[in-house]
């Protein structure tokens, strides 16, 4: 393990890296949350949110892939399916960046199953290639990110017209009925 007090530029770039990667997830997770409020709730609902905020991720996942099977609104569904699939993987990266101690040798970062760095740290067969398949691995999952926000910021916007049409729909109906 390397013990140096002073950090270069490779070390910035990584730790910059693996931030970025964690405040997108973040990012994320509340998007679900703000996303599963429009689910059950039909609008913005200020009291539901803080519940909903409550659940992992994961659970956040299968209850949208849950509502797509029930859900009537003809483009949502696949919508939603393609924007859990982006989330799913994005956070898998975030839980092997988060939870798998980070190994720098031979000046590279990178994330390595530990048992199998125990097992192979005494041979000293250190892989290079291990860094770079993390680095280009973060970097994906940075980039699959941005692309499920804007996706999700889209479902967000489906949501809220639907709602308007929903409401539109029943005026009109009121207003029928009355006559």
């Amino acid at each position: 393990m390397d013990t140096r007090n002073e950090l270069d530029d490779g070390d910035k770039s990584f730790y910059a890296m693996v931030g970025e990667l964690v405040v997108a997830s973040t990012t994320l997770d509340d998007q679900m949350t703000s996303l599963l409020v429009y689910i059950f709730s039909g609008e913005s609902n200020v009291c539901f949110a803080p519940i909903l905020a409550t659940l992992d991720a994961a659970r956040k996942i299968e209850i949208i892939k849950a509502h797509c099977k029930m859900n009537s609104f003809a483009r949502i569904p696949k919508a939603l399916n393609i924007y859990t699939g982006k989330v799913e993987k994005v956070f898998k990266q975030r839980n092997i960046v988060c939870h798998t101690p980070p190994s720098r040798e031979e000046g590279k970062w990178g994330y390595r199953p530990v048992a199998l760095a125990k097992i192979l740290h005494p041979r000293n067969t250190y892989n290079s290639s291990w860094a770079k398949d993390s680095l280009d691995k973060i970097s994906e999952a940075i980039s699959l990110a941005h692309v499920a926000l804007q996706a999700g910021s889209d479902l967000i916007e489906s949501y809220e017209k639907h709602r308007a049409e929903e409401v539109d729909y029943y005026k009109q109906l009121k207003s029928k009925r009355r006559r």
